[in-house]
């Protein structure tokens, strides 16, 4: 059982490392605005910085996760 708590742990710490290297980046024109490794974070810098996000590419600097399915597979 012990082996299985320390897979778990071991693959939930890696997922927190991921998450931290993610960053949000708001582009206008081409030009960066903001940087921010939170879309909240980034929102704030945002307004701070008096920009409306409407109009504003808001880029991941990882890409997005595919689904995940489970389950059988039946070929037809």
């Amino acid at each position: 059982m012990s082996k299985i708590v320390e897979n778990a742990l071991r693959s939930y710490l890696a997922k927190l490392e991921e998450e931290r290297e993610t960053k949000y980046i708001a582009l206008k024109e081409g030009k960066i605005l903001a940087e921010a490794p939170t879309l909240s974070e980034l929102a704030e810098k945002l307004k701070e910085l008096g920009v409306e996000p409407r109009g504003l590419r808001i880029l991941r600097s990882s890409g997005i996760k595919g689904s995940v399915r489970g389950g059988y597979r039946l070929s037809v």
